[in-house]
């Protein structure tokens, strides 16, 4: 909306200084409206980009999910495992002990490595090649354990960074919107001079015409 003083002053001019004041304002509405428009498209480009973003966002926190549960499997595998393994590790330990006091030996530091296999009983032997056994079972979920949180981290990171980047492209969102809002309100309120300007002039060409007939 115009104000009265600013229909006043361009009601003052001249007919030659409003058809100047025209020009300007054209030229003025010109160049205002490409620069709305360039603002604009970079809004838009700002918009896509983080928009882009957020989806990978999306879709690698549902990957980390999918591995975490995957992780926290084997995890849960190898705890069962080790709890075995323990069980069986007292066991051969009794059965070694037996083995070495049966022996004449209060411990294995006493035995030469030698005599070590020797004096180990059957029972002892099969108790130990079902704690290798035990012990072996362990290996490989805790190395696709390990992995799996290897990878949890790897994209966890990634997040982190493309994280960032959408704050990043959000703030440039912002700041340019408002640049263009500002930039299509001063583009609306010089056209609206220019429209109430070409109505004096049309006013006063009617009015001279009008003269020149006479």
């Amino acid at each position: 909306m115009l104000s009265d003083n600013e229909k006043n002053l361009m009601r003052r001019l001249t007919y030659d200084e409003k058809l100047s004041k025209n020009d300007d304002l054209q030229s003025k509405i010109s160049e205002l409206k490409e620069k709305r428009n360039q603002l604009n498209d970079e809004v838009r480009k700002f918009l896509d980009k983080r928009n882009r973003i957020n989806e990978e966002v999306r879709i690698m926190i549902i990957s980390v999910k999918q591995i975490k549960a995957s992780r926290d499997k084997y995890n849960s595998l190898v705890r069962e495992l080790k709890e075995g393994r323990k069980i069986l590790d007292e066991e051969l330990k009794k059965l070694r002990k037996k083995d070495y006091e049966a022996a004449g030996y209060t411990s294995r530091k006493q035995i030469p490595k030698d005599k070590i296999n020797a004096i180990e009983s059957e029972k002892t032997r099969k108790k130990r090649k079902e704690q290798e056994r035990a012990h072996n079972s362990i290996l490989e979920p805790q190395s696709l354990g390990n992995d799996a949180h290897s990878r949890m981290m790897e994209i966890s990171a990634k997040v982190d960074i493309l994280r960032t980047d959408a704050d990043n492209s959000q703030k440039a969102f912002e700041t340019t919107k408002k640049e263009a809002d500002k930039v299509h309100v001063e583009y609306l309120t010089e056209l609206k001079k220019k429209h109430f300007l070409v109505k004096l002039l049309t006013k006063e060409r009617k009015i001279r015409e009008s003269k020149e007939e006479e």
